[in-house]
C-alpha cells in the first residue's frame, strides 16, 4: 500500500512539474506578445486611419492657416496618443525593455509622416498669409518633433524654409551663401 501512495505522489509531482514547465514555456513563447495589443492601423482607437486620412486631405486642400493648424494638431495628437498607448510593457519585460523595438507602422502611409507633412503645409500657408511667427514656430516644431532619421526629409524641408525666411531679411549675398550651405548639408547628411 505504501508503494501505491509513493507512486501516485511521484506521478503527482511529475504532473505538477509538467504543468509548471508548460506554464513557463507559454510565458516564454508569449513574451513577444506581452505588450498591449496594438491595433492594426497603428493609431489610437478614437482616430481611425480613415479619419486621419480625411484630416490630412483637409489639411492639404485648405488655404486657411488656422484651419490647417487645427488639422495639424489633431494629427499630431492622434499620433502621440497611439505611440504612448502601444508601448506599455508588462512588468516581466522591464529588464529587456531597451531591447524591444517600437512596432512599425503596418500601413502603406505612416500617420506620423502625414502629421509632419500637414505641419509643413500649415507653415507654408502661414508664410504665404504673412504670419511669419506662426510659420517659424511650425517649421521649428517639425525639426524638433520629427528628428528621427526616417523623417529627415521633413526636417530638411523645415530647415530650408526657415533659412529662406531668414534670407528674406538679409542682404542677397549672405542669403545665397546660407541657402547653398543648407543645400550642401542636405546632400551630405544621409538618413
Amino acid at each position: 500500500m505504501w508503494k501505491v501512495n509513493q507512486g501516485s505522489s511521484v506521478a503527482m509531482g511529475l504532473t505538477r512539474k509538467l504543468v509548471l514547465g508548460l506554464f513557463c514555456l507559454t510565458l516564454l513563447l508569449d513574451g513577444c506578445q506581452a505588450t498591449r495589443p496594438s491595433s492594426t492601423s497603428g493609431v489610437s482607437e478614437p482616430e481611425t486611419f480613415m479619419k486621419l486620412w480625411g484630416i490630412y486631405n483637409h489639411c492639404r486642400s485648405s488655404t486657411d492657416p488656422d484651419t490647417m493648424l487645427t488639422d495639424s494638431r489633431r494629427l499630431n495628437r492622434a499620433v502621440a496618443t497611439s505611440i504612448s498607448g502601444e508601448t506599455v510593457p508588462l512588468l516581466l519585460l522591464e529588464p529587456i525593455q531597451d531591447l524591444i523595438l517600437e512596432p512599425s507602422s503596418r500601413l502603406a502611409v505612416d500617420p506620423k509622416a502625414m502629421a509632419a507633412a500637414c505641419t509643413l503645409y500649415t507653415g507654408e500657408a502661414a508664410l504665404t498669409a504673412g504670419r511669419n511667427q506662426m510659420a517659424s514656430e511650425l517649421f521649428r516644431s517639425v525639426m524638433f518633433t520629427y528628428s528621427q532619421s526616417e523623417y529627415a526629409y521633413y526636417v530638411d524641408l523645415a530647415r530650408l524654409a526657415l533659412v529662406q525666411m531668414e534670407n528674406e531679411t538679409r542682404p542677397s549675398s549672405e542669403a545665397s551663401e546660407q541657402v547653398q550651405q543648407v543645400s550642401a548639408q542636405r546632400l551630405f547628411s544621409g538618413p
